[in-house]
């Protein structure tokens, strides 16, 4: 498989792989510039609101800055990595580094009404439409009577 006979020479060959990948030359969405597509979300509607939850482990309240305004939600924040303190970094395959995330929605927002929570590492979002964009069953009158 791969041109490689001997499955040492194949572990080899998967370590320099990833090594190239997550190593001191690693992408910038690695190793501590700006995140993408973090975080990873779920988004589901309802006649009312619109429905968010996102992983973000290891975040707290601090760390998360949630911005809406008319059709769009924006969560930001950063990812804090290992502290040199702690001794050296073998491994650094854990995202690091800003983050921010936009969803432009179909309808407009009531950023009054909107509520956010976060528990045990899943953001959730509660994002209500604004009245007027939720819409209202029209009656129909008989027009065929006369006045």
């Amino acid at each position: 498989m791969f041109g490689i006979s001997h499955p040492r020479r194949w572990q080899s060959e998967m370590d320099r792989l990833f090594e190239g990948m997550l190593g001191p030359q690693a992408p910038r969405w690695v190793q501590g510039g700006m995140v993408n597509n973090f975080p990873p979300l779920a988004l589901w509607e309802t006649p009312e609101s619109y429905h968010v939850e996102a992983e973000i482990p290891g975040l707290t309240l601090e760390d998360i800055d949630i911005f809406v305004k008319d059709r769009e939600v924006t969560i930001s924040g950063r990812l804090q990595g290992v502290d040199s303190d702690q001794g050296t970094l073998h491994r650094g395959e854990r995202p690091t580094g800003e983050f921010k995330r936009e969803i432009r929605l179909p309808m407009p927002l009531d950023p009054d009404k909107v509520e956010a929570k976060l528990s045990h590492g899943v953001l959730t979002l509660d994002l209500p439409k604004v009245e007027t964009a939720k819409g209202r069953r029209i009656a129909v009158k008989d027009g065929s009577a006369s006045p």
